[in-house]
């Protein structure tokens, strides 16, 4: 088994009591880290019944937007399709070298095999190059601080208006019991 989902077949044939079997490989479980098989999920398959499937889309080239500074970047990895088992592509393969800055390709403009049918929306963005954005930053205005002003640190505490005249009002008091004392 471990031969066969590695080589990348979506279609097999079961041996089963009674007579062998056409299937469609839905669905695989692994073990937490991915080293064995756990579960395979099938669907059988009826000669002449469509089925719907996910394949994998893959980029080919390097867009000559790139070399102008763009970027390339792909919002969609795999594309729904639905068809004949027989007509499973393996994989939807995107020459990119051709896209220009602002370019952009749609599921519509893909280039499907005939009897491949795209279930996702046509209009659905596949790859695009586009110049990558640079956030611009305010420059200081003058007077303001360089530093933002820290709230969770304590401020050196102000005495009170009744506590800050306290202590004079003693020294002047103690002054008045020495003159007092003198005399």
């Amino acid at each position: 088994m471990e031969k066969l989902l590695a080589s990348g077949q979506r279609v097999v044939t079961l041996k089963m009591q009674g007579g062998d079997k056409q299937a469609l490989i839905k669905d695989v479980q692994y073990d937490p880290l991915g080293e064995q098989t756990l579960h395979v999920d099938f669907s059988e398959l009826r000669e002449g019944e469509t089925v719907m499937v996910a394949v994998p889309i893959i980029t080919k080239g390097i867009p000559k937007g790139q070399v102008d500074g763009g970027v390339l970047s792909q919002p969609v990895h795999t594309l729904h399709v639905k068809c004949l088992p027989e007509a499973i592509p393996e994989k939807i393969v995107i020459e990119v070298e051709g896209l220009g800055v602002d370019d952009v390709v749609r599921i519509k403009e893909l280039k499907l095999p005939e009897s491949v049918k795209a279930v996702d929306d046509a209009e659905t963005v596949v790859v695009a190059v586009h110049l990558p954005r640079v956030e611009e930053v305010a420059a200081p205005v003058e007077g303001a601080p360089l530093e933002p002003e820290v709230l969770t640190a304590k401020k050196e505490e102000e005495p009170a208006e009744g506590a800050a005249e306290a202590p004079a009002e003693k020294e002047k008091k103690e002054e008045k019991k020495e003159k007092k004392e003198k005399k």
